[in-house]
């Protein structure tokens, strides 16, 4: 099967072509973890204060020892397919009330259905504002 042609990297001014399915060349590799961080950061920055606790330590242990005791999306065993979880859930929101630390209150999920499951709280969520 013949691969992908090769392309200009990004990095602003760089011609080095690199493989179809990278972004950077060796040189400019650490721009791009660089960029990555920044924009980490200031995307952090401007969420509420109640996310911070994502990056506490007492979360991060939790959410290390929970995928390992639950390492497959738990939605996609219910539909009989195997895919690795990658996100701990909480069931109930904390700003719905849920327990930001309670095992009973958490769910391993893959990124498709953590989407789905946040995507359609957030449409609940504003059609009870819309009712008001």
């Amino acid at each position: 099967m013949p691969k992908a042609a090769k392309k200009p990297c990004a990095f602003p001014g760089c011609r080095v072509l690199i493989e179809y399915n990278e972004r950077y060349c060796a040189a400019h590799k650490h721009y791009e973890s660089a960029r990555q961080a920044e924009s980490n950061r200031e995307y952090d920055s401007k969420r509420p204060e109640r996310h911070h606790f994502y990056h506490s330590h007492e979360w991060q242990k939790m959410r290390r020892r929970f995928l390992a005791q639950h390492p497959l999306c738990e939605m996609c065993l219910l539909d009989n397919r195997i895919s690795a979880a990658v996100i701990v859930d909480h069931i109930v929101e904390i700003s719905d009330g849920g327990s930001p630390v309670d095992p009973a209150n958490l769910q391993a999920l893959c990124v498709y259905h953590h989407n789905q499951k946040t995507a359609a709280e957030r449409k609940k969520r504003c059609q009870g504002m819309k009712g008001r």
